[in-house]
C-alpha cells in the first residue's frame, strides 16, 4: 500500500490570519472535512456545547457529546466528518504556534501524551463551567480583528492547562502518585521505540519494577508491560496505514530486530497479522 493512499491533513492558514491557530464554529462549519480515515499534522481539540458527534481516533470510537472534550493530538489518525447538527468549536493548532518554552511545556500535557492514549474528557456542571470561562476569554481574543499574538498564547496555555487538570490521571490520582506516573508516561512516549523492558522504566524512576506496575495498574487497570505494549502497537498501526515501509522496516524501527516476534505480538494485540491488518484497513 502507498501512504498516498490515505490522506494526511495539513495546517491551513486562515484567510483573515497569519498565525497557525484557529477556531472554528461547528455551528457554522464553512468547510469539507473528509470523512474518510486521515492522519493530523496538527493539533485538534474538539469541545461539544450541543448535540452528539461519532468520531474514531486512533482505532478507538467515541460517542462525543455535550460537556464533553475530544482530543486529536498530532499525528492521530481520525475519522469523522462533524456532519451532525452541532453546536460547539474545533481548536487547531500547530506547534510553532507557541513559543519554544511553551511548546516543551504542552508537550508534558497528558491531554497529548498518546502513550495515555485518554482522548475524550467529560465534565460536570461545575467543571464545565470553570472550563467555559477559560475558553471564552480565548475565543473572544481570537475573534477580535486586532488579536494580540502573545496574549492568544498565553490564554491558550490557560485553557489547555485547565482541561489537562481533568485528566483522569490527575483527576483521580492521589497527590504523591502523580509525579512518577507522569514521568512514566514522559519517558514512555520519549523511549517506546527501543526501551521495551520494565526494568528500564523503573530505574528510571528509582522504584522496583513491581512497585511500577502496582502503581500504574492502580491508576490504569493495566501492568507495565501493558502499557508498552499498547504503545508500540498503536505506532506499528499508524505505520503500517500511513507509510510505505515494509513489515521488516517497520518492526526495526520499533526496535524488533526479529519480525516474526514483532508480528507475533501484533497478531495477539489486534487479532490480525500486520499484512493482514494493512489490507483490512487501507
Amino acid at each position: 500500500m502507498e501512504s498516498k493512499n490515505i490522506q494526511t491533513l495539513q495546517f491551513k492558514l486562515p484567510d483573515e490570519k497569519r498565525i497557525l491557530f484557529e477556531i472554528i464554529s461547528l455551528s457554522n462549519l464553512d468547510r469539507e472535512i473528509p470523512p474518510s480515515i486521515h492522519r493530523h499534522n496538527f493539533y485538534e481539540i474538539v469541545i461539544i456545547t450541543k448535540g452528539e458527534t461519532k468520531q474514531i481516533v486512533d482505532f478507538k470510537t467515541y460517542n462525543v457529546t455535550e460537556k464533553e472534550v475530544l482530543i486529536i493530538p498530532k499525528g492521530s489518525i481520525h475519522q469523522g466528518s462533524f456532519k451532525e447538527k452541532l453546536e460547539g468549536y474545533i481548536v487547531l493548532f500547530t506547534p510553532e504556534f507557541l513559543t519554544k518554552e511553551q511548546g516543551d511545556l504542552l508537550a508534558h500535557f497528558e491531554i497529548f501524551n498518546a502513550s495515555i492514549n485518554t482522548n475524550l474528557l467529560t465534565f460536570d456542571n461545575e467543571e464545565w463551567n470553570d472550563v467555559l470561562q477559560f475558553f471564552t476569554l480565548l475565543q473572544k481574543e481570537y475573534f477580535q480583528n486586532k488579536n494580540n499574538k502573545n496574549t492568544l498564547r498565553f490564554l491558550f496555555l490557560a485553557f489547555a492547562t485547565k482541561i489537562n487538570d481533568f485528566m483522569p490521571l490527575n483527576y483521580f490520582l492521589k497527590s504523591y502518585q502523580k509525579p512518577a506516573l507522569k514521568f512514566f508516561f514522559d519517558l514512555l512516549e520519549t523511549h517506546f521505540k527501543n526501551e521495551h523492558l520494565v526494568n528500564f522504566y523503573a530505574n528510571k524512576l528509582k522504584i522496583t519494577s513491581k512497585i511500577l506496575t502496582q502503581t500504574l495498574f492502580n491508576a490504569t487497570g493495566k501492568n507495565t508491560l501493558q502499557l508498552i505494549n499498547e504503545r508500540l502497537i498503536l505506532e506499528a498501526k499508524r505505520e503500517l496505514l500511513f507509510s510505505s515501509k515494509s513489515i521488516k522496516e517497520i518492526a526495526f524501527e520499533l526496535g524488533f530486530e526479529d519480525q516474526l516476534y514483532f508480528s507475533k505480538l501484533f497478531k495477539k494485540n489486534t487479532t490480525f497479522a500486520p499484512q493482514e491488518f494493512k489490507k483490512e484497513f487501507a
